[in-house]
């Protein structure tokens, strides 16, 4: 069923009842009694002169329509809607020219709704470029950070190899003056002053 998007009056009282007839009577696509649901099914503009010549035509009745046009909305042969146009006046009638204007008016709203969509997905996309290059710009702080720490603990790691070997270098020569100095105790004719020093 086709939707009524927007509805046009000069009385705003006119306009609801016609708005609230069209949500009562929906039109089904491709319906032989509804101008405007075959427009949306086959793609073609239509054009009645006088709706009375025309036959039964649906909520024509009901809504005094006595010409109409419904024009299709066409984007990439795609169908996305249907500008349809109405003349309660009885004295008044659509014409070709009518028609034309209308299918000109269709085209223009098919390129407005394309470039309404169109910018609705560059503004999805940017917004998850925006949230890419945060998520890029966390992990590369993430990544510097723990570059950082890396470098941290190499360092640390080398200082201790470094202390580990001098440490090393000077217990060597200690132990040997240590193990001199307990074969040196261990002689009898040491003074007691001299054994007291060590």
């Amino acid at each position: 069923h086709l939707t009524p998007v927007a509805i046009y009056h000069a009385d705003p009282t006119a306009r609801q009842l016609r708005l609230q007839i069209m949500r009562d009577h929906p039109i089904r696509i491709g319906d032989p009694e509804s101008v405007v649901g075959q427009a949306a099914a086959d793609g073609r503009p239509y054009l009645v002169k006088d709706v009375r010549l025309r036959g039964l035509l649906k909520n024509a009745e009901c809504l005094s329509i006595n010409s109409l046009i419904a024009a299709p909305i066409l984007s990439k042969g795609k169908i996305l809607g249907v500008l349809a146009s109405s003349i309660t006046n009885p004295s008044r009638r659509f014409t070709e020219t009518d028609l034309r204007l209308a299918t000109a008016l269709a085209d223009r709203a098919a390129l407005a709704i394309e470039n309404s969509r169109l910018y609705e997905q560059e503004q999805a996309l940017r917004h998850t470029m925006e949230e890419l290059n945060r998520q890029l710009a966390d992990s590369l702080e993430q990544l510097q950070l723990s570059q950082r720490q890396l470098l941290q603990a190499e360092k640390l790691a080398s200082l201790g190899k470094l202390s580990a070997g001098v440490a090393h270098e000077i217990l060597n020569p200690l132990t040997v003056v240590s193990g001199r100095l307990q074969l040196l105790l261990m002689q009898p004719n040491l003074t007691p002053d001299i054994q007291k020093i060590y």
